[in-house]
C-alpha cells in the first residue's frame, strides 16, 4: 500500500516494537515472521505528485546545469500489472488490477520537469503497454503538449509490442528512445 511506508516510519519514530496493526508487512517478532493483513490499494487520485523542486534546490546537489541534463526522472502513468510472472513482486502487491493515473495529471508532472529543464524521462509503469488505448491517449497528449523533445524511456513485453505494432509511428513521434523489453514465458510448464 501507498501509505504503508508512512505508517511504518511513525511506528518506528515512536519507538513500539509491536507493528500488528499496520497493513503490509511482513516483520519478525521473537524469531518468527509476522504476515499482516495486506494494505489497501490507494485511489490513484489521492497521490500526490513528486515534489519536483526539491531537486532543484539552489542550495543541492541538482543545481548544477550539467547535471541538470542527465539526470533521470521517473514519471508513473499507471500501477499493476495483468501478467503473473513467477519472479516479479508486482502481483503480490496489486493483485492484477491496473490503476491508471489520469493522463492530464501525467502531462502537468512533465510540463514541471521539462519547466525545470528535465531532459531524460522513465516512465516507470510495470508494462508501459499492457493498456494500449492509455498509452495511445499518453502519446497524443504528449505530441500535443509539445513535449516531444524530451527523451522518454519506456518498459514492456515483447508480446504486448508485436501486439501492438501499429502504435510504433506514434511512440516514435512522441519521443520514446529506448524500450525496455522483458522477454517472458508465459508457458505454464
Amino acid at each position: 500500500g501507498e501509505h504503508t511506508l508512512n505508517e511504518l516510519c511513525r511506528a518506528i519514530d515512536s519507538k513500539t516494537t509491536d507493528f500488528s496493526n499496520i497493513a503490509g508487512i511482513i516483520w519478525p517478532r521473537k524469531g518468527e515472521w509476522i504476515i499482516n493483513k495486506p494494505a489497501p490499494l490507494v485511489d490513484l487520485k489521492n497521490i500526490k505528485r513528486p515534489l519536483r523542486d526539491n531537486y532543484f534546490n539552489p542550495d543541492g546537489f541538482y543545481n548544477n546545469p550539467r547535471l541538470t541534463e542527465f539526470t533521470m526522472f521517473c514519471v508513473e502513468t499507471l500501477r499493476g500489472c495483468v501478467n503473473k510472472c513467477a519472479y516479479c513482486c508486482t502481483p503480490a502487491i496489486n493483485g492484477s488490477v491496473i490503476r491508471k493515473f489520469e493522463i492530464q495529471y501525467v502531462i502537468e508532472d512533465l510540463l514541471k520537469i521539462k519547466h525545470q529543464k528535465g531532459k531524460q524521462i522513465f516512465i516507470s509503469d510495470e508494462n508501459t503497454l499492457q493498456d494500449p488505448q492509455h498509452f495511445q491517449e499518453l502519446l497524443h497528449s504528449i505530441i500535443d503538449a509539445k513535449l516531444i523533445n524530451l527523451d522518454y524511456q519506456i518498459q514492456t513485453t515483447a508480446r504486448d509490442v508485436v501486439k501492438n505494432k501499429n502504435l510504433l509511428p506514434l511512440i516514435k513521434e512522441a519521443g520514446i528512445i529506448n524500450i525496455s523489453l522483458g522477454i517472458e514465458s508465459f508457458s505454464e510448464a
